[in-house]
């Protein structure tokens, strides 16, 4: 991110969502972060993976993994999880459901994002 002050933007989600001549997804972005160390994080890998791997054969679970830093050097505790559902609301409730969330090891914020572009639109 740069040092020059953002240039505010307030378009309707619904005009994005209604744009014509290009199909869109309106999918939900957990964004998940450390809030416990790492060894303590571990007890809950294993549980959190089965849930992973539960919502992938729900197929609801478009991808999930941990970011890196911006040189992609290290793993700093950042992680992604991208499901495909109908509302906020199901998206808050897996994120929830998820045993890193539910054991306080890590927290979320859940970002709505509009796919429009690219090779992964032929998934969905």
């Amino acid at each position: 991110m740069s040092d020059t002050e953002r240039h505010p933007i307030k378009i309707p989600a619904g005009e994005l969502l209604k744009k014509p001549g290009r199909p869109r997804q309106l999918l939900y972005a957990i964004v998940t972060r450390a809030i416990s160390d790492y060894a303590v994080m571990q007890q809950y890998r294993p549980a959190h993976l089965e849930y992973l791997h539960q919502l992938d054969v729900s197929g609801c679970l478009l991808g999930a993994g941990p970011t890196l830093d911006g040189q992609a050097s290290y793993y700093e505790g950042d992680g992604l999880i991208i499901v495909t559902v109908e509302s906020i609301e199901s998206a808050q409730s897996i994120a929830e459901a998820d045993p890193f969330h539910r054991n306080k090891v890590r927290e979320y914020e859940i970002k709505p994002w509009l796919l429009s572009e690219g090779a992964v639109m032929s998934l969905l």
